[in-house]
C-alpha cells in the first residue's frame, strides 16, 4: 500500500470516528463509517483500515471504560466470535467490490432497521431480564458467530453485541465498557484473518500507530457527548444517516 494524501485522510477519518464512536455509539462503526467511506473509496481498502485501527483503539477507547465491563458476559461471545470471523473473511475475499458494496448497502439497511427495533425493545423491556432465551451460553455462542461473520464482512458486529448485552440488562456506561473489552480479545484475530489474507499489511498498521492521538480525541470527546446527549436522540440520527448512505451504495 503506498501511503500518499488519500490514505492519510482516511485514517485521519477513521482514527477520529472509531474512536468517537467506540465511546457512543458502537454499531456507528459499521452502520455510518465503513458505509459512507466506502462511497468513495475501495471497500476492501477500507474495511482493512478500520479494522487495524479498531483493534489498536481498543487500547485508547478501554483506558476511559476502565474496569466497568462485565468480564463473565464476554467470556460467553467471544469463542463464538472467533469461528464467526473466520467463516466471514473467507466470504469477504470471494466477492469483488461492486457486489461488496451491494451486500454492504443491504446488509446496513437491516442492521439498521434491527437497531431500531433493538432500541424499541429495550425502552419497553424491564430492567432485569437475566432470565430471557438470549441470556444462555448457548444463545451466546451463537449470537457470537453471527456477530463474528457480520464484524469481518461489514464492521457490523456490535450491533449483535449490542442485542445480547442489552438483553443481559446492561445499560449506557457498562454496556459500552463490555463491548470495547469484547474488542480487546476479538480484533487482534480479525486482524490476523485480514493479515493473512492480505487485506491488512504492515503499512497500515504503522500509520494506525502514528494515529493513536486522534483516535484517543475522539475517544474523549465520545465519552464527553454520551453524558451530555440523550442516548435515544443520537442513536435515531446516526440511523437516519446510515439509512440514507446504504440507499445510495445500492441504487449507485
Amino acid at each position: 500500500m503506498e501511503i500518499n494524501s488519500d490514505i492519510i485522510i482516511i485514517f485521519v477519518i477513521c482514527s477520529f470516528f472509531i474512536g468517537f464512536f467506540k465511546s457512543t455509539f458502537t454499531t456507528g462503526i459499521g452502520l455510518v463509517l465503513f458505509p459512507v467511506l466506502a462511497l468513495f473509496w475501495p471497500t476492501k481498502l477500507i474495511l482493512g483500515i478500520i479494522a487495524v485501527l479498531m483493534w489498536l483503539t481498543d487500547y485508547s477507547a478501554g483506558s476511559l471504560f476502565w474496569k466497568k465491563w462485565e468480564s463473565s458476559l464476554v467470556k460467553i461471545v467471544v469463542p463464538g466470535f472467533y469461528i464467526g470471523i473466520f467463516i466471514g473473511t473467507f466470504f469477504l475475499i470471494q466477492l469483488s467490490d461492486f457486489w461488496l458494496r451491494k451486500f454492504l448497502g443491504i446488509a446496513c439497511i437491516i442492521f439498521s432497521f434491527f437497531q431500531i427495533w433493538n432500541e424499541k425493545q429495550n425502552k419497553s423491556s424491564k430492567s432485569n431480564v437475566s432470565n430471557s432465551k438470549l441470556s444462555s451460553s448457548t444463545s451466546g455462542v451463537i449470537l457470537g458467530i453471527i456477530g463474528g461473520i457480520t464484524s469481518a464482512m461489514f464492521h457490523a458486529g456490535g450491533l449483535i453485541l449490542s442485542l445480547f448485552y442489552l438483553n443481559r440488562g446492561l445499560k449506557k456506561i457498562p454496556l459500552v465498557a463490555t463491548i470495547i473489552f469484547t474488542w480487546f480479545w476479538v480484533n487482534p484475530f480479525k486482524v490476523i484473518n485480514f493479515w493473512y489474507h492480505d487485506l491488512v499489511n504492515k503499512e497500515m498498521i504503522f500509520v494506525a500507530i502514528l494515529m493513536f492521538p486522534v483516535s484517543f480525541l475522539g475517544s474523549w470527546i465520545g465519552r464527553k457527548l454520551l453524558y451530555l446527549v440523550p442516548q435515544n436522540i443520537f442513536n435515531f440520527g446516526l440511523l437516519f444517516l446510515a439509512l440514507l448512505t446504504a440507499s445510495k451504495l445500492i441504487i449507485e
